[in-house]
C-alpha cells in the first residue's frame, strides 16, 4: 500500500483568520487531523465531515497526550495511506516540537510537508498594540521559551547574555516561571524600570493584557494564567497609542452565528470588524423545490400577474437563476409590480435588474400588509404571486385574500438542517465560552436544536445571551424555552449588529 503523507500546519495563535490560505487548503483535503489543544475548534470546520479529528493537545500543568502516542498515531495513519494534517498552534517550528515529529517521520520514511503559521510571539503583541520592533525603540528581538525540557540537567538559557543582548525580549510559555525570569533579567543587568507586558489568550475574545515594569509585573500579573506571552522592552510604551484590538466595541465577546451556508460568512465578517471573536455553525441549507415543468408553467403565466411578493434573498436568487436558465428576458415582466420584504431582498432584486415598488417599514409579513394599507394600494381582483419557502408563515397570503386579491403561493425552496458535525461547537457551548448566539430566522432556531436533540436548551445555552433579528424569530426562540436578551429594531443583519453593539 502507498504510504500517506503528513503535513505539519501552523494554525496561528487563536484567531481563525490568521490561518494561512495554504493551511486551509490542507485541512480541506485531510483524511485525518491531529490537532493541539490550543487550536481554535472552528478551524476543524474546514475539514471534510468524514475526516477523523483527534485532539492530541498538551497543556502545561494539565493532562497531556504523550509525544510517543502522537508519533504512533502519525505512523499508523500514514501506513494506512491517509492524508494527515498535524495541526499545531502558532508556528510548528517555534517551540512547537514540530521538528521532533518530522524527524520521527523521516526515520520511518514517511513523506511530509510543512506549512508555517503565524507565531504568537508576533501576533499576540500586535493584537495588544505592541510592535516588537520600532526604529526609535527596538532594532533587535530575542524569542525564548520559559519552559525547557523537564529532563534537562542544566538550563541552556544564557541569562547573562540574553538580559542585555537585544532591545525586545519575548518569552513564550513563561507564566509559571515568571518570577524566576524577572529575577534573572534584573540580576543580569536589565533595569527594574524596563516596561513589560503579559498578554493572556492573545488574538482571542479572552485576550487580557497586563502592563508594568520588571519591578512590579509579577505582582500585577497574579490573575494571569497560561497561555500568555511575556514582552520586555521599550516598545511596550507604544501600547497606549496603538491599542487597536481591545478598543473595538465588541472586543471580549465570543459570538456564535447560525446563518445558512453562504450567508454566515458575510455576517461573521461584520462582527469580526467590530472586534468580536466569531464561531460559525451553519444550521440550515437551502434546497430548491419544484420540477422544471412546474417552474415553466409559472414563468409562462407570469405576464398575467399584477404583483409578485419576494420574502427572502434566497427566493430572489433561485427565481433569477431559474428565469435566466429558461432563456427569457426580464422585459417580459417589466410591467410587474414587485414587493420586497426587506432591504437586502430589494438589493438582490435590483442587482438582478428588477425594480421594487413596495418596501415596508417593518421587514415582516405584517409590515408588508401595513405598507399596502398605508399606501392605499388596491389589490382587489389583482393577481398576486407569493414566492417563498415551504413552511413559511401564511399571514401575508391570508391578509391579501381578505382584501380579495387572487393569491397564488409558490414554494421555491425549503430550508433543511445542514449536514456536518457540531461537536466542536457543542464543546465550546458546554464550557460556557460563548457570550452571544445569533438567530436570523425561525428556521435557524429549529435547525440549531436539531443538532442537539438530547440536550435541553437551558443546559445547552447556560449563560449565553440570545440575539434575534426580529419578533418572529424571537417568538420561535421562546417556543424552544429561550430568553431573548437582544432583538433588532430594524430586522436586518445590520440592525442585529447595532443591537448587539448597544446592549
Amino acid at each position: 500500500m502507498t504510504k500517506g503523507k503528513v503535513t505539519l500546519v501552523g494554525a496561528g495563535p487563536w484567531d481563525p483568520g490568521l490561518l494561512t490560505l495554504k493551511g486551509r487548503a490542507c485541512l480541506e483535503k485531510a483524511d485525518v487531523i491531529l490537532y493541539d489543544d490550543l487550536v481554535n475548534p472552528s478551524l476543524l470546520l474546514y475539514a471534510p465531515k468524514e475526516a477523523k479529528k483527534i485532539n492530541v493537545g498538551k497543556r502545561g500543568g494539565e493532562r497531556s497526550t504523550p509525544q510517543e502516542k502522537i508519533h504512533r498515531l502519525l505512523l499508523k495513519f500514514a501506513e494506512e495511506g491517509r492524508t494527515i494534517v498535524r495541526l499545531k498552534g502558532g508556528d510548528p517550528f517555534l517551540f512547537g516540537r514540530g521538528s521532533e515529529e518530522l524527524l520521527f517521520l523521516a526515520k520511518h520514511r514517511i513523506p511530509f510537508e510543512v506549512v508555517p503559521g503565524v507565531s504568537s510571539a508576533v501576533a499576540c503583541p500586535a493584537y495588544a498594540g505592541i510592535p516588537i520592533s520600532d526604529r526609535h525603540h527596538a532594532s533587535s528581538i530575542g524569542i525564548l521559551t520559559g519552559t525547557e525540557r523537564p529532563d534537562k540537567e542544566f538550563s541552556t538559557l544564557r541569562w547573562e547574555k540574553l538580559a542585555t543582548a537585544v532591545d525586545t525580549l519575548i518569552v513564550l510559555m513563561g507564566v509559571r516561571a515568571l518570577p524566576k525570569i524577572v529575577r534573572e533579567l534584573v540580576k543580569n543587568g536589565k533595569s527594574p524600570a524596563t516596561p513589560c507586558a503579559l498578554i493572556q489568550w492573545g488574538t482571542s475574545s479572552r485576550q487580557k493584557t497586563v502592563t508594568g515594569s520588571l519591578k512590579n509585573i509579577v505582582r500585577a500579573s497574579r490573575r494571569i494564567t497560561p497561555p500568555a506571552v511575556f514582552v520586555v522592552g521599550e516598545v511596550v510604551r507604544l501600547r497606549r497609542f496603538l491599542n487597536w484590538y481591545e478598543s473595538k466595541p465588541l472586543f471580549g465577546k465570543r459570538i456564535l452565528v447560525t446563518r445558512p451556508k453562504g450567508q454566515a460568512e458575510p455576517f461573521a465578517k461584520i462582527l469580526e470588524e467590530k472586534g468580536a471573536e466569531v464561531l460559525t455553525l451553519p444550521t440550515s441549507e437551502i434546497v430548491p423545490l419544484g420540477k422544471k415543468k412546474d417552474l415553466e408553467n409559472i414563468f409562462s403565466s407570469l405576464h398575467t400577474y399584477d404583483w409578485v411578493f419576494f420574502s427572502s434573498v434566497n427566493g430572489v436568487a433561485l427565481f433569477l437563476s431559474q428565469w435566466e436558465n429558461s432563456g427569457r428576458s426580464l422585459k417580459e415582466i417589466s410591467h410587474l409590480k414587485i414587493a420586497a420584504i426587506g432591504p437586502k431582498t430589494r438589493e438582490s432584486l435590483e442587482r438582478g435588474g428588477l425594480s421594487v415598488s413596495l418596501l415596508p417599514k417593518r421587514f415582516t409579513q405584517e409590515g408588508l400588509v401595513e405598507a399596502i394599507r398605508e399606501k392605499r394600494i388596491d389589490v382587489k381582483g389583482k393577481k398576486v404571486l407569493l414566492l417563498h419557502a415551504e413552511g413559511a408563515r401564511t399571514f401575508l397570503a391570508v391578509s391579501l385574500k381578505r382584501k380579495r386579491a387572487l393569491v397564488t403561493s409558490v414554494f421555491l425552496y425549503v430550508s433543511k438542517k445542514a449536514k456536518g458535525s457540531a461537536k466542536p461547537i457543542l464543546e465550546t457551548l458546554r464550557k460556557g465560552d460563548v457570550d452571544i448566539i445569533t438567530f436570523t430566522s425561525s428556521s435557524c432556531v429549529e435547525h440549531f436544536f436539531e443538532f442537539f436533540p438530547a440536550i435541553s436548551p437551558k443546559v445547552l445555552l447556560n449563560g449565553t445571551q440570545v440575539a434575534s433579528i426580529g419578533p418572529v424569530t424571537s417568538k420561535r426562540c421562546r417556543d424552544f424555552g429561550l430568553r431573548v436578551s437582544i432583538e433588532a429594531k430594524r430586522h436586518t443583519t445590520d440592525g442585529l449588529l447595532q443591537a448587539i453593539v448597544k446592549q
